[in-house]
């Protein structure tokens, strides 16, 4: 693609058309010209054009939406080739913009590129007023693996009282944290929101190991529906047979009744059970029930795990 068909993709993206889906009766940008474009500009790969779209920033200084798609595109084409120069041109740029929805895109974009190797210029941004900006910049942390950034992601935890602050700063650490970040999170087990708790018991999981199995064990009992799931996922990954009652009796409540869909969280725990099923007459008894009382309840994925006990 040369630079003349970059550019009319760019102006392609910046439609704001809508078509009236009749099956859903709502309108919706999928399908226009401008969604069409945005996906193709989803799939490029030439590193080569990262200067004419640079170029293109420093011409553009007041057009906003127009902006957001040349971040969208280097972006795109950053997280496809690993072009660390896209990096580069993110992070000079986030000190040029002041719209708060065009740094919330840069910050975006860099949140999807493979590393970022200087932290410094997106923390201050996890200060920021503004949510838009503060919640993306959060998010970007997760791509700066590093000290720095785990101790301003810790900050954000030891200090803030906004549910999205924690959430989001919780899952950059699954990604950026390490085990000094643990006792940090365990102070937030027992916060009065179950978004928190849930997001708290996730990054346990992918930070700790076995020693926390009792706190995964623990929050299968939380009134939460989201920290149970990600308890389940926990105790899939690091549980013992110190578990198998705990898991043998969330399994019991899940199938108990009609579900509207099926559950990972079923399956998931189904798998765990299935490591000891020769040893334990719970779990043989269970599956027995399930098969006799409660197939019915079922979806086809989980019929097939249950006859799998066979």
């Amino acid at each position: 693609m040369n630079n003349q068909q970059l550019l009319e993709l760019l102006y392609q993206m910046s439609g704001h058309e809508l078509m009236y889906r009749e099956d859903e009766r709502s309108w919706t940008n999928e399908g226009t010209p401008a969604w069409n474009a945005a996906r193709i500009a989803e799939g490029l790969t030439d590193a080569a054009v990262i200067p004419f779209l640079h170029r293109l920033l420093e011409e553009n200084s007041k057009e906003e939406s127009f902006k957001r798609n040349i971040y969208f595109m280097l972006g795109k084409i950053g997280s496809n080739t690993g072009d660390s120069r896209v990096v580069d041109v993110l992070i000079e740029r986030l000190d040029t913009e002041t719209n708060k929805y065009t740094l919330s895109s840069i910050l975006d974009q860099i949140a999807e590129q493979d590393k970022v190797p200087e932290c410094t210029p997106i923390i201050k941004w996890i200060q920021d007023s503004r949510w838009l900006v503060r919640h993306s910049a959060i998010m970007a942390l997760k791509k700066c693996n590093c000290e720095a950034s785990e101790t301003a992601l810790l900050g954000v935890i030891m200090n803030s009282s906004d549910v999205n602050d924690l959430c989001y700063a919780m899952a950059s650490l699954c990604e950026a944290g390490s085990a000094r970040s643990i006792p940090h999170l365990l102070t937030r087990l027992e916060h009065d929101q179950g978004e928190v708790r849930s997001s708290v018991i996730r990054a346990l999981d992918a930070l700790g190991d076995s020693s926390h199995l009792p706190i995964f064990v623990e929050a299968l009992k939380d009134p939460s529906p989201a920290v149970k799931s990600y308890a389940v996922t926990a105790i899939h990954h690091h549980g013992d047979e110190r578990a198998i009652d705990a898991v043998c009796n969330r399994v019991k409540k899940m199938v108990n009744r009609k579900r509207k869909w099926a559950s990972d969280d079923l399956i998931l725990a189904l798998d765990f059970l299935s490591r000891y099923k020769d040893d334990h007459h719970q779990i043989q008894n269970l599956i027995l029930w399930i098969k006799t009382k409660k197939y019915d309840y079922l979806f086809d994925e989980e019929k097939q795990r249950v006859l799998s006990f066979s």
